[in-house]
């Protein structure tokens, strides 16, 4: 943690993105959280303690360690119903694996699958069956990417790791 950015900062930031989302009912990136008396290194500190903040709400910790976060508690259970919304979209094949990563803060292709385990969410495109249908040619390489949020060069890795 840097002198410039406290773990009040990362709070406030959690508590804010909180109250909007669940205010509007949609979730949104959580670069949103970015500020710009920040530079991108502090930045990209705060969108990760955002990040694991969140992910800690999510699974049960309070917000805050003092009774003044109490409202918060409340959105917990609405955030969840994004997160679950926005992965069954997802493994219906309604919204790119990018954009899931994006809304969720998932850091990786595994994690969006962790956090849809987590929620509940029934998988419907397990990446063996992806990286199977890839190899057998009923997949692009391009399909493919855009299932799971990943890069091209990610692409082969993957197949490596998911079709030995």
């Amino acid at each position: 943690m840097s002198a410039q950015l406290q773990d009040s900062d990362i709070t406030e930031a959690a508590a804010e993105y909180l109250w909007s989302v669940c205010g509007q009912g949609r979730l949104a990136p959580l670069a949103v959280v970015r500020r710009q008396d920040f530079d991108d290194a502090v930045n990209g500190a705060l969108v990760d303690g955002v990040r694991h903040k969140l992910s800690t709400f999510r699974q049960g910790d309070r917000l805050t360690d003092h009774r003044s976060g109490d409202g918060y508690e409340a959105l917990r259970e609405p955030y969840r119903q994004l997160l679950r919304d926005l992965l069954d979209k997802w493994q219906r094949g309604e919204t790119s694996g990018g954009t899931a990563r994006l809304m969720t803060g998932s850091v990786s292709y595994g994690a969006l699958y962790g956090l849809a385990r987590d929620l509940g969410v029934e998988i419907r495109a397990m990446p063996r069956d992806i990286a199977a249908r890839v190899v057998s040619g009923d997949l692009t390489a391009e399909e493919a990417r855009d299932i799971l949020g990943i890069e091209d060069f990610e692409l082969g890795a993957f197949l490596e790791a998911w079709t030995l």
